[in-house]
């Protein structure tokens, strides 16, 4: 028989409280706030709104003047966590100075977090969980001398392109990397922009939902890769329950045109969020036809969804791309890529006439033995060129019908 729980002697960690808060060296600063209490309940820069929780508490002096690096990401056993730097403890008039949710390129969604500090200055570190995330690992403290970071003056705005990362907006920044690590690794290109107007009212945008935040408002999706974000999205979806709920929230919506008759897959695999997928044949309120959480295949393991189905030829289905959750007010948000893919063809009434001359002839047996192993002279619509594509060709010899 096994037993669970927690023990009735367990105590409060000795920096539960920003008053005790425990000295911070640089390097690895071992934490553990299964048991601890929130001292600040506002949320600040969490992910979606969320508040973090069962935070501790450390004090850093910066002997020297310059950016510090804090993160969770290296430690024994990263999890979900949020970093904020005071001037003092919040209770005795502390200003927030930097934070953090989910540090670009951390895994477990770990925080990362480039803070300016004056050597010889101290200052408070709350460490905590975001929406209750427990766990036990270190705060790694580390100079990382002029590094660029959220919030930095002359950096580039988060309203425009620019080829660096990071943006001048703290607020904005923070929030449109959690969504999006990309832009506070790489480059603020127009998807940062894009999420920048979406979420933070300093771009003129006032906070303003995607285009296709409603399914009126969808945009059209082909064969390939789509970038998209549902920072922003507001709305409520009914498709299919999994985990005993059957909403999408916060979902955009794209529309799909079937120009194959083959199975249709829609990977949404490396987004940055719990995701969930719904496609409606014909209106936006047609017959659910496919619907995913959590995929089987191509991600299995993880929180992203992946969705095959079979369309006709033609018809046009709807595709709400959104989140799981328990509520639409907690569901989170983020960006990622919707891969689809096709199989078959439509419309072909002498698909292996290559050359369009209405006839299936040596030109196009040469064309079709040109291309074998590859997609050139598929004729069944698999992706590749082989025997059966072949034998269609002979079958279908002559003048087309």
């Amino acid at each position: 028989m096994a037993v669970t729980g927690v023990a009735c002697d367990a105590e409060p960690p000795a920096n539960d409280l920003c008053a005790n808060a425990t000295v911070a060296i640089e390097g690895a600063n071992a934490f553990d706030n299964t048991f601890a209490s929130t001292d600040v309940a506002t949320p600040t820069c969490g992910f979606d709104g969320v508040a973090f929780t069962n935070d501790v508490w450390f004090s850093f002096t910066a002997t020297q003047t310059g950016d510090y690096n804090f993160e969770t990401c290296t430690g024994p056993a990263p999890f979900d966590t949020g970093i904020e730097v005071y001037d003092n403890c919040p209770d005795n008039g502390g200003s927030l100075l930097g934070c953090n949710d989910d540090g670009a390129g951390c895994a477990a969604f770990a925080s990362s977090l480039n803070q300016s500090m004056v050597a010889g200055t101290t200052y408070l570190i709350r460490v905590a969980g975001w929406g209750g995330a427990t766990g036990a690992t270190d705060l790694v403290i580390t100079f990382v001398g002029d590094a660029p970071s959220c919030g930095d003056a002359g950096i580039g705005s988060c309203c425009e392109v620019h080829p660096t990362p990071f943006c001048d907006d703290a607020d904005c920044c923070s929030t449109v990397c959690a969504a999006d690590a990309f832009c506070c690794t790489t480059e603020w290109d127009q998807f940062c922009v894009d999420a920048a107007i979406a979420a933070c009212t300093g771009c003129g945008g006032g906070g303003k939902p995607p285009v296709n935040d409603e399914c009126t408002g969808a945009l059209p999706i082909a064969v390939g890769v789509t970038e998209f974000s549902t920072v922003g999205a507001t709305g409520t979806t009914v498709a299919c329950t999994k985990f005993n709920n059957p909403n999408i929230y916060k979902d955009i919506w794209f529309v799909y045109t079937a120009d194959g008759d083959g199975e249709c897959r829609i990977s949404l695999c490396g987004s940055s969020y719990d995701t969930k997928i719904g496609i409606f044949e014909g209106a936006c309120d047609g017959p659910l036809v496919g619907c995913n959480d959590d995929s089987t295949n191509e991600c299995a393991g993880t929180l992203q969804s992946e969705v095959t189905f079979t369309p006709t030829c033609g018809t046009v289905y709807y595709i709400s791309i959104g989140a799981w959750g328990t509520q639409e007010a907690t569901a989170a948000t983020g960006a990622g890529t919707a891969n689809l893919t096709q199989l078959g063809k439509c419309g072909a009434a002498c698909p292996a006439d290559f050359d369009g001359d209405g006839f299936v002839n040596a030109a196009d047996l040469s064309q079709l033995l040109g291309a074998w192993g590859t997609a050139g002279g598929d004729v069944d619509g698999d992706g590749q060129t082989n025997a059966a594509d072949l034998a269609l060709l002979l079958g279908g010899w002559g003048a087309c019908q």
